[in-house]
């Protein structure tokens, strides 16, 4: 299958799991092959890229709590570093 077909599938399950998991402070903007984090005063927190398989922490990373940076770090590396196939993000995101 394509690249890029396997990307937006793994979003189509990844992003509405994650907007429910960061819960209604948070916006996740999908982009071509990924995604971005805003706060809800419109501060960009996260960038995923999903095709170039990587992340970026922005300027408001810091600002989040504890736990939720740390289950974004989590999640993120899991999202974007490993080739994982579809069963294994649902157990993740389950």
């Amino acid at each position: 299958m394509n690249d890029s077909l396997l990307v937006e599938r793994k979003l189509n399950i990844i992003l509405p799991k994650l907007c429910k998991k960061l819960g209604m402070d948070y916006k996740v903007i999908r982009i071509s092959g990924g995604f971005k984090i805003f706060s809800m005063d419109n501060e960009p927190i996260v960038y995923a890229d999903l095709i170039n398989k990587r992340f970026e922490l922005l300027g408001d990373f810091n600002n989040l709590p504890r736990y939720l940076r740390r289950m974004l770090i989590e999640d993120l590396r899991f999202i974007t570093l490993f080739n994982v196939n579809e069963s294994e993000i649902e157990k993740r995101f389950a």
